[in-house]
């Protein structure tokens, strides 16, 4: 009988292990590849581009660089753009995403999102996915805009209420 509950307990440890094991690098590499992790990268690369060149022209705070002001931006710009393209690629990025994925998910989880992906079902999530998240953040920089007069009027009324309480507040 003692020989049977070790047995029990040895399979049940032994089932509880593999259900949290974690996954492989094959794994890994099969669920990068056909989800395409790639494109994360290749889409990362010109949005931090944009903000590259969007954070040199508001260090101008609105003010015209002349000739040599924009020599120099312009100098800069490509000089971080050129850094940021050579030390963010996907080969680089890759090691932390699979570190990622193999400190979140079992390898369980792994090998149902593989049969979801290969799916008809998973396919058509891949393909459509970047135009839904796309019409999902132009709808949600629509409403952040129509928000900023709100936002704006919140910041008017604070400081107009700070200086309110300072003038009827007595001298020290």
């Amino acid at each position: 009988m003692k020989k049977i509950f070790a047995l029990l307990v040895m399979g049940f440890i032994s089932c509880t292990a593999l259900a949290d094991s974690k996954p492989s690098d094959a794994s890994l590499e099969e669920l990068l590849n056909i989800t395409e992790a790639h494109k994360i990268v290749d889409t990362m690369l010109p949005q931090m581009e944009a903000m590259i060149i969007n954070s040199a022209r508001q260090s101008l705070a609105g003010k015209t660089p002349d000739a040599e002001q924009r020599d120099l931006i312009e100098k800069v710009v490509a000089k971080t753009t050129a850094l940021v393209r050579q030390e963010i690629t996907y080969q680089q990025m890759k090691p932390l995403f699979m570190k990622s994925y193999r400190d979140n998910f079992t390898q369980e989880e792994i090998t149902e999102f593989l049969k979801f992906y290969k799916s008809k079902a998973g396919q058509a999530y891949l393909k459509k996915m970047p135009t839904v998240t796309q019409a999902a953040n132009l709808d949600m920089q629509v409403k952040l805009t129509n928000l900023l007069p709100r936002i704006q009027k919140f910041s008017e009324e604070a400081l107009a209420d700070s200086q309110a309480k300072r003038k009827t507040a007595p001298d020290e």
